[in-house]
């Protein structure tokens, strides 16, 4: 199977790709990237702990709720801070730096989440385990999802579940938002995510990208023509990876710069 970051890898340089799945040459993490898992690895631990932190709730005032929300997530980074210390000592990276860095994106996921507990105690007037038990939208982490038929696997960043039929799958994007729309690579991998999820749960057909950064969602809406352009993403990576011979170097030099592996891929001829 080819996974679907490696779909969107292929967008972005298909020579990368090819060095890492077919030569399995791979670079260190760069300080971006690094910045971007924390978050990820927050936002996820907040999720899988949630239904702690909603029955804990004792006020209805928004303001409290907030607070209430601040200090869980203060409390996760400080934990996948220290889970990462090693890396950012790599980078030489303070961790009140560190945390100064995600925080601002981290209080604006505090703020909608408080929001969102908060107008449905309004609406329902619950609290408590009932508050959990009929919170609606609810949030899933890492939600693993495969298809043999599609030859494609992956892990969806987020899942918004209004009910078990009304799933909306999410992927969380920090750094540079285009003005509008999205990445070509951001919305091809969600495309693929709603179509590995849609095999199970025939009425899903969007989901969006939250540019976290901005604290903007967009919307992917699946239809013939996207589906069509990842099942011939999957088939060119195929082939790709099972080639005897590289592909060009990449002509953007601004990609190469960045590039945590430029030194092994310009040796390679």
């Amino acid at each position: 199977m080819i996974s679907v970051s490696t779909i969107t890898g292929y967008l972005y340089c298909p020579r990368k790709v090819y060095m890492n799945y077919a030569l399995r040459i791979f670079g260190q993490k760069r300080k971006e990237a690094v910045s971007g898992n924390i978050m990820h690895a927050v936002i996820e631990h907040v999720n899988n702990n949630e239904k702690e932190i909603v029955e804990a709730i004792e006020s209805p005032v928004l303001e409290n709720i907030e607070i209430h929300y601040r200090a869980n997530y203060n409390k996760a980074l400080s934990s996948i801070l220290e889970k990462n210390k090693i890396e950012l000592e790599r980078l030489k990276q303070k961790k009140e730096d560190s945390m100064a860095e995600v925080w601002p994106v981290l209080l604006k996921e505090a703020k909608l989440r408080a929001r969102n507990v908060h107008d449905f105690m309004q609406k329902h007037n619950v609290i408590g385990k009932e508050l959990w038990e009929r919170l609606s939208p609810k949030y899933v982490s890492e939600v693993s999802v495969a298809s043999y038929a599609l030859g494609l696997n992956g892990k969806i960043d987020k899942v918004e579940m209004h009910s078990e039929d009304c799933l909306i799958p999410m992927e969380l994007k920090t750094g540079k938002a285009p003005k509008q729309g999205l990445w070509d690579n951001h919305r091809i991998q969600l495309a693929a995510y709603i179509m590995l999820l849609k095999e199970k749960y025939s009425q899903v057909n969007e989901g969006y990208v939250e540019y976290l950064d901005v604290g903007e969602r967009r919307k992917v809406v699946l239809n013939a023509f996207v589906e069509n352009e990842v099942k011939e993403l999957v088939s060119k990576v195929k082939a790709l990876v099972s080639s005897a011979v590289p592909p060009e170097k990449e002509a953007n030099k601004a990609k190469c710069m960045k590039c945590d592996i430029r030194e092994q891929c310009e040796a390679l001829k």
